[in-house]
């Protein structure tokens, strides 16, 4: 069976060059594997060319797997002014395996200090 979910959206504040918590999932029952895990980042009032990337982590303390995993962004570079930055959201394919009832820690780190303000959401799939 898979299972679909997204979190809440998380403005980042002016610490956003340090490990953000974005928002803590309970894994569901009637799954045994995070598959897929992927950020949507919205930066409305982007009007310079800084280049934009960032770090997703999610984390368990009694995860099988180590307890971290970490998956890099693409990097975006807006290339004109504009009113808010379409930042393509990257599906990255895992295979974690979980157990109902784990609570998943997700963060985002950014490269840079950014001026735009962004706000993170994450998405995945369990099966």
């Amino acid at each position: 069976m898979e299972k679909n979910w997204v979190s809440v959206l998380m403005a980042q504040d002016a610490t956003e060059t340090v490990k953000t918590l974005i928002d803590t999932i309970e894994v569901p029952k009637e799954v045994s594997k995070l598959v897929e895990l992927g950020t949507q980042v919205t930066a409305p009032g982007c009007t310079t060319l800084e280049a934009i990337s960032w770090v997703m982590e999610v984390e368990c303390i009694n995860a099988p797997w180590g307890g971290g995993q970490q998956f890099v962004s693409d990097s975006i570079i807006p290339t004109a002014p504009v009113n808010a930055c379409l930042v393509p959201s990257k599906i990255h394919d895992c295979d974690l395996p979980v157990s109902p009832g784990m609570k998943l820690n997700l963060y985002t780190t950014f490269n840079t200090m950014l001026a735009i303000g962004p706000s993170v959401r994450f998405f995945g799939k369990f099966r």
